[in-house]
């Protein structure tokens, strides 16, 4: 498995402090487009598609809006945070 393989891609919406994951299939640019018209105009409804629901957000010409695309492992980490072990500055 080379590392494309390994890694998927993750968008994350956050409107007014509110984050949600968007669906894989999202047009990301068009999202974009379509929040940029709607705070540029009238407060209106964007529907967005998250990866387990769909929203209609209200936009002005206030509205902080943060999207952030990432690389993650698809591999689950063996052990969870919380998990690992306390490394002690004795153990050096």
């Amino acid at each position: 498995m080379d590392r494309a393989d390994a890694t998927r891609t993750i968008t994350r919406l956050e409107i007014d402090g509110h984050a949600m994951v968007l669906s894989a299939e999202h047009d990301v640019l068009d999202l974009m487009r379509r929040i940029e018209e709607a705070a540029r105009g009238q407060p209106t409804f964007v529907d967005v598609a998250g990866d387990r629901a769909i929203m209609s957000v209200l936009i002005t010409a206030n509205t902080r809006v943060m999207i952030s695309v990432e690389q993650v492992d698809r591999i689950a980490p063996t052990v969870a945070p919380n998990e690992a072990p306390f490394l002690d500055w004795d153990s050096w």
